[in-house]
This record gives C-alpha cells, sequence and structure tokens, in this order.
C-alpha cells in the first residue's frame, strides 16, 4: 500500500497527515512517511512558473515580455483552440496536431528539439533502453537533459490518466538515469485531456468546464535513495473557444509561464 502525505500549513511541521486520495494539485512523495513542502520551494523554475501564470495581465509590456515571444504563445494558443477541441480518430493524429501547435511556442532549434515516442530512460544507449515512452519530450540536443514530458490522450481514462503516466515516467527516469539526481532534475509535465467535463468544487460555487482540457504539473528529485516530488500547478486550462476570451487568457498566461520557466532548468 501506497500512502501519500497532504502538508496541512501552518502545522505541516508538528506532524505528518497521511491519506489515500491522490489529488494531484497537492505535492507528494510517494513511498515517504514525512512533510512535503510544495514543490515550488524545491527549485526556482517551479516558483518562475507560478509566478508568471498567476499574473493577471496577457500584455506584452508586463514583466519586460518581449512582442516576439508574445505572437509565438499567441499562435500556440489559438492553434490548441482551433485543433484541440475536434474529434481524432487515433492517438497519433491527435498528438501530431497538439505538436504542431506547441511548436510555434517551443520552436527546435540548434539547442532543442522535440522527440515523439522516446523511452524514458533518456540519457542511456539506445541499445538499452527501457520499453516505457513518453509521448513527447522537449530536450536539450547536446546533453539529452529533458524539459518538459507531455501526456496525450484522445479522452481522460484512455490508458491511464496523463498526469500519473508522467510521473511514472519521470520516476523511471531517474531511476534508470541517476546522475541526473545531481541537479534536482527538474521536468515539467504537460498533460492533454481529451474531451471531458472538469468539475472543480469552489468555495461558493462549483465549476463546471466541458471540452479538452491542458494542464501542467512537475517534478524534483535530488536525494539518491528517495523517490521524487511532483505537483500539479495549477488548475486546468480549457482549450475550447468561448466568446468571452476567458479560455484563451488562462492558455496564454500558462504557455507564457511554462516557456519562460524552462529557460531556467540546468541543462
Amino acid at each position: 500500500m501506497v500512502w501519500v502525505l497532504l502538508p496541512h500549513l501552518p502545522t505541516v511541521y508538528t506532524g505528518p497527515t497521511y491519506c489515500t486520495s491522490l489529488t494531484p494539485e497537492q505535492p507528494y512523495v510517494l513511498g515517504v512517511l514525512g512533510p512535503t513542502l510544495s514543490l515550488e520551494l524545491f527549485h526556482p523554475v517551479f516558483r518562475t512558473f507560478m509566478t508568471w501564470a498567476v499574473h493577471n495581465s496577457t500584455s506584452s509590456e508586463d514583466l519586460n515580455y518581449d512582442e516576439k515571444t508574445s505572437i509565438q504563445v499567441d499562435r500556440c494558443v489559438r492553434t490548441l483552440q482551433q485543433t484541440m477541441p475536434q474529434i481524432f480518430s487515433t492517438h497519433d493524429a491527435q498528438q501530431k496536431a497538439f505538436l504542431e501547435a506547441f511548436l510555434e511556442a517551443f520552436p527546435q532549434s540548434t539547442m532543442f528539439e522535440w522527440c515523439q515516442n522516446e523511452p524514458a530512460d533518456l540519457l542511456n544507449s539506445p541499445g538499452n533502453q527501457t520499453k516505457h515512452k513518453i509521448n513527447l519530450v522537449y530536450r536539450h540536443k547536446k546533453t539529452l537533459v529533458p524539459l518538459i514530458f507531455v501526456e496525450v490522450k484522445l479522452e481522460m481514462g484512455e490508458g491511464g490518466d496523463p498526469f500519473w503516466q508522467n510521473n511514472r515516467l519521470y520516476q523511471t527516469y531517474i531511476e534508470l538515469c541517476p546522475d541526473v539526481r545531481k541537479t534536482g532534475a527538474p521536468v515539467f509535465f504537460v498533460h492533454l485531456c481529451g474531451n471531458m467535463t472538469f468539475i472543480q468544487l469552489l468555495p461558493h460555487s462549483d465549476y463546471f468546464s466541458l471540452g479538452v482540457h491542458l494542464g501542467i504539473g512537475g517534478a524534483y528529485c535530488d536525494a539518491k535513495r528517495h523517490p521524487p516530488v511532483f505537483q500539479q500547478l495549477g488548475g486546468y486550462v480549457n482549450l475550447q473557444y468561448d466568446h468571452t476570451g476567458r479560455s484563451f487568457d488562462e492558455g496564454f498566461k500558462t504557455i507564457r509561464a511554462l516557456q519562460y520557466a524552462i529557460k531556467q532548468i540546468p541543462t
């Protein structure tokens, strides 16, 4: 049986509380009994992401955000809104369309590349790699250090939850490539959940969101004998177009934050 620790601030240091219900929005350490802190406290890349993701404005003038990058993010989000709500006949077709959209904000270059269906032990030789594969991975070309893991689902429940699948693939990565723990091996999870109804229970009302949803998570591990800390970073973004512009604004802030944060990942 796996125990999951839920932090209850500000009394997190006074004694652990255990729970077996898994909620990605809480930070977790699997198999370890002890207090768990938010992922933002382990590495500045996650703190950077959260700072940019919760910023209220999408103006290119905010936070010294240049116009070229703003256009890239704008194109990425609009392409996601145009393509992801469509009905795809196969997982590969949806994955290809998702990659084409993300290339707008995360282009391939002399330093970085996208790989599809890549074995989770990215740094090992091709003849000795695991059968567990990542749908999409954005990584440094020379060092092969990953920045983003992407898991795509035609619909929620198709072969498992994408957040937890990304986490399992990350665990495989740090177990089979142990040297990466020296830098903490920070990686962002991007998970696309196909057509689903997302229900969020709020203090004053329940929020229902129907459509295709994009989520961002992350993981970190700098200990030799301990599993990683992983967490859902923020809520899910609905990629269904809406006339209020709310979905676009949320998507813009999320992709902008991810684009800015990965620049701080040590490669």
